[in-house]
């Protein structure tokens, strides 16, 4: 500052010596008169301007903060629309799901303020479902918002017009969104009505001064809801208008002075274009209110230049004699430029002096030094742009090259680098120097102050409110605020859920009655013993309520008391109130409990026992006294292996360190233990770990052993006798096959010596009877040896030594190769035998081998049960499952239906005299059937006496899964 005013000291000083010191003098004074003046109307002006720019600024605050309240309160509204849409689109508008629809309709209605109803309209606008009792009749097809959701994709939300609800009297507007299926396709709309009361009662306590206005606009200019209320305005569009055909449309933002289109005030207007809604929020100061202040200081200035002129005429004649006081002037100078200096020296806002053009800082003052721990020397050798935050450089550059475009000052917020390398929070008021001509002197002069403190307290009340606004709007406990006279001022929603009452109800009042009578007391006695200030910071204690629907359920209370710093008084009690009634009836159940189990655990034949993480015991029940003859406190701190085998004691402490570890929850073990008299006791014992309820940490292990010894001793006796029985049931598997095989040897040459004789291959046998005798050898030796061969078979299939070689199969074939080596005896017995195989038949899976041999016995007995003149029928056929079939159906003597589960069991027969006519031994059938089932197939009887009989054998077809499977396992 010296520097500067030095050459203008020295020039005056010249001046004075070449002309007459009154003409120096006069000139002087008029010069600074005028200087005066003109600095002071110019000062006043740049007020003027500075005064709408700070209204400007406040609005522009008050208008984000509003339309961020507004955003919160509209989303909290859509919440549950967006929960009923991703419902839809998940399972659609089902009729047998519209009353699970009604009662979430109706939870999310009482649990959200804003919202006044609920409802789902399907795709011809009728009520699906609501938050009301009942539904309403008509369509609401022809409704702007239905028409709007049906005719467009546009999933997001929408909001409607203002109109006035025929159930409250009030303006209302609708929040909605279109329903699509799972396939994209329209099925209706889902619509929240919200009141607009909510945004009288946010505006009512906003300061905007006696002709203010808060005014909310959809995005499209439709006038939604004005503070002061106009109704004629509601739902009329202003899109031509300045604010949207001017501002809106160019940035999200911004502030501006205009006459309102409504009213025609005019007003300093500041708005917000929200970007996740439709909404414009605006706020208007009438400018007349915004320069109240500046007009009245403007007056002041007046008369201050009035006297100022009265003064200069006055001391115009006094000239001569101020002259004569030049050198207390100078004297006086030099010590104002010493209070100049002082004050920029010490000042703890920094001082910048900027080149219009090349932005280079010409001073700095020291304040530098605080705010940003650089000296002025440091700053003026470095470019501005290169100190500030990238992500303001940009906009602050664009606001100094503002003012050498015309701009009268700039005033931006924004980080600069502190010496450190941090951010510093700075706002930098910068104003272009202008000559007594009103002409650029080529420098901007800025004041720059460190906010930081600022920005982080504003940042930190806005987080402070938003969290103590969700946690009080969404806690599961009661908050209440309550005044040093007892009443409520404040009650959170969770009361509907804890006592059945709306917040309304209990706010504004002191009437304890939800207090149990027995507890009002004591509740009052605490309240006031904590406004006083006497027992602890929180106190907290628990007392009886009594429920809207009469009820009673126990709550605990933590109450804290705010007092005023400066005098102690309280200002109001926060009180956090809890439902611990099922606490209370768990801790009174436990203390039950907890008797009931000592009692069971000191009276139970089982021992019970304690155990720690790493394995020690903690308790032990009466009952180890009675099975392992130790007293209980002789075992009691020992480790649980010390009395285990130890061929066992490995897996029992393996098991208990998966359980002390956490691993494992539970676990059973059987091992043998230590009698106190030395002999050996079988135990199984079942372990559990314990948890803690709320975080999960094993806290110990709880086990209950029980004696097992004469369980284990049954078990291996049963062991023993299992394998006795195994050993048998292989030896007379191993004799059956023995002797089979033994018998078949003579049998093959009986028979085939039979055979020479009877067809006479080596001469004639000299008599009839020889021949006759030969036949009947050689029938008996067949006869024999097919039922040898059964029970051949059947001792392979017991032992699991038949093996099956599947392969896909033609049933037909089969059936016609079978048939035809049945013909012969079918015809000596007089029956007609036939077959019908269809063409089309799928191919089935199965042994050729074995499928002929089942085939064979089912013809053989169907034969051999069938009169003579009877009929035997043998077809393939496809059965309802898809699977192939060989049905064989007879007209024989049949089977009555007690008598069905016998012939299908290994020598199996029913006694009667037309069945003792055939010969057998009762394994064709039982043989056939497991055959079948090893093939995968089963074979079922239909029967009936005097009638007949069909048996049908089911296949796997190739292309079945199972069919495919079985080859692949016989491959």
């Amino acid at each position: 500052m010296e520097p500067a005013l030095q050459p203008v000291f020295r020039a005056a000083r010249g001046r004075l010596g070449g002309t007459t010191v009154q003409a120096t003098a006069a000139g002087l004074v008029v010069a600074l008169v005028l200087s005066l003046v003109g600095l002071d109307l110019w000062h006043a002006w740049n007020a003027r301007a500075v005064a709408l720019d700070i209204a400007g600024v406040r609005a522009q605050s008050l208008a984000d903060s509003t339309a961020q309240q507004i955003a919160r309160a509209i989303d909290l509204v859509d919440l549950p629309l967006r929960e009923v849409q991703d419902r839809v689109a998940a399972g659609g508008l089902d009729p047998a799901r519209a009353p699970e629809l009604d009662a979430l309709l109706r939870n999310r209605a009482r649990a959200t303020p804003q919202l006044r109803d609920l409802v789902v309209l399907d795709q011809d606008g009728r009520w699906f479902a609501s938050s009301f009792a009942s539904h309403a009749e008509g369509s609401a097809e022809g409704r702007e918002f239905f028409q709007m959701h049906r005719d467009q994709l546009d999933r997001d939300v929408a909001i409607s017009a203002p109109y006035l609800s025929r159930s409250t009297g009030r303006y209302s507007i609708a929040i909605s969104r279109r329903l699509d299926d799972a396939h994209g396709r329209f099925v209706g709309v889902a619509v929240a009505a919200m009141d607009l009361s909510f945004f009288d009662n946010l505006c009512a306590g906003l300061p905007l001064g006696r002709h203010g206005t808060i005014v909310l606009f959809r995005s499209d200019a439709v006038l939604l809801t004005r503070w002061p209320v106009l109704v004629p305005v509601l739902g009329k569009s202003f899109a031509d208008g300045p604010l949207f055909r001017d501002h809106v449309r160019q940035s999200p933002t911004g502030a501006f002075v205009t006459p309102s289109m409504i009213d025609g005030v005019r007003r300093v207007e500041a708005y917000h274009r929200s970007t996740e809604l439709p909404l414009v929020v605006v706020i208007g100061v009438a400018e007349s209110e915004a320069l109240a202040r500046w007009r009245r200081d403007f007056r002041a200035h007046l008369v201050g230049i009035g006297l100022l002129g009265t003064l200069s005429g006055l001391l115009g004649w006094r000239l001569v004699a101020l002259w004569r006081r030049q050198n207390e002037a100078e004297i006086e100078t030099a010590r104002v430029m010493a209070d100049y200096r002082l004050l920029a020296e010490n000042a703890g806002d920094m001082i910048v002096v900027n080149d219009l053009v090349t932005l280079e800082r010409h001073y700095v003052s020291p304040a530098s030094r605080g705010i940003f721990g650089f000296s002025p020397e440091e700053m003026i050798a470095t470019q501005p742009g290169d100190q500030l935050h990238p992500d303001d450089r940009d906009r602050v550059i664009a606001i100094w090259h503002g003012l050498a475009d015309g701009a009268g000052e700039g005033l931006s917020c924004h980080r600069m680098r502190h010496a450190d390398g941090s951010w510093v929070w700075v706002e930098s008021k910068a104003r272009l120097v202008r000559d007594a001509a009103g002409r650029p002197t080529g420098e901007i002069v800025s004041l720059v102050r460190d906010v930081g403190a600022r920005i982080a307290a504003e940042r930190a009340q806005r987080e402070s409110e938003a969290r103590f606004r969700a946690i009080a709007e969404n806690a599961t406990d009661m908050i209440l605020r309550i005044g040093p006279d007892c009443t409520r001022r404040y009650v959170s929603p969770a009361c509907r859920e804890i006592l059945g009452i709306e917040p309304e109800e209990m706010i504004g009042h002191q009437n304890p009655c939800l207090i149990h009578p027995d507890d009002q007391s004591m509740v009052a006695d605490r309240f006031a013993a904590e406004l006083r200030g006497e027992g602890p910071e929180i106190g907290v204690y628990s007392f009886r309520a009594l429920h809207r629907d009469g009820h009673t359920l126990w709550l605990e209370a933590r109450d804290r008391v705010l007092r005023d710093e400066s005098t102690g008084r309280p200002i109001e009690l926060i009180s956090m109130l809890r439902d611990v009634t099922e606490r209370v009836e768990q801790a009174e159940a436990l203390r039950e409990s907890e008797a009931r189990y000592r009692l069971l655990a000191e009276n139970a034949t089982d021992m019970i026992i304690r155990l720690t993480l790493d394995g020690r015991r903690v308790y032990l029940s009466p009952a180890y006294r009675d099975i392992l003859g130790y007293d209980p406190d002789e075992l009691l701190q020992g480790v649980t292996g010390d009395i285990v085998l130890a061929a066992d004691r490995p897996k029992v402490l393996a098991t208990l360190a998966e359980l002390g570890a956490g691993r494992r929850d539970a676990a059973a073990i059987d091992y043998r233990v230590h009698h106190r008299d030395g002999h050996l006791v079988w135990v199984e014992t079942r372990v559990k770990l314990v948890r803690d309820a709320a975080t999960g940490t094993p806290l110990e292990i709880v086990g209950v052993v029980r004696d097992v010894s004469l369980q284990k001793a049954n078990e291996e006796k049963l062991r023993a006798a299992r394998e006795e029985a195994e050993r048998s049931n292989r030896m007379r598997s191993a004799f059956f096959s023995n002797m089979s095989h033994e018998l078949r040897t003579p049998l093959n040459a009986v028979i085939g010596f039979a055979d020479l004789m009877r067809q006479e291959s080596l001469g004639p046998l000299g008599s009839a009877k020889y021949r006759e005798y030969a036949e009947d050898i050689h029938a008996s030796g067949e006869h024999l040896l097919a039922i040898i061969t059964d029970i051949l078979d059947f001792a392979k299939l017991e032992a699991g030594a038949l093996v099956l070689h599947q392969e896909s199969v033609t049933l037909g074939a089969l059936v016609q190769t079978s048939c035809r080596l049945m013909a012969a005896r079918a015809e000596q017995k007089g029956v007609a035998l036939n077959y019908v195989v269809t063409d089309d038949m799928p191919e089935a899976v199965g042994d050729p081998v074995r499928i002929k041999q089942v085939l064979l016995n089912l013809l053989s007995n169907a034969i051999k049960f069938t009169p003579v003149g009877g009929r035997v029928v043998v077809s393939t056929s496809l059965l309802a499952d898809g699977s192939p079939a060989i049905l064989v159906a007879d007209t024989g003597i049949g089977i009555a239906q007690e008598d069905l589960s016998k012939v299908i069991e290994p020598f199996g027969q029913v006694d009667n005299a037309r069945n003792r006519e055939g010969d057998g031994t009762g394994l064709g059938l039982p043989l056939s059937r497991r055959l079948m089932e090893m093939q995968g197939g089963t074979l079922e009887i239909a029967s009936s006496l005097g009638v007949g009989t069909t048996v049908t054998a089911r296949f796997q077809r190739v292309a079945d899964d199972e069919g495919n499977a079985a080859l692949a396992s016989t491959g």
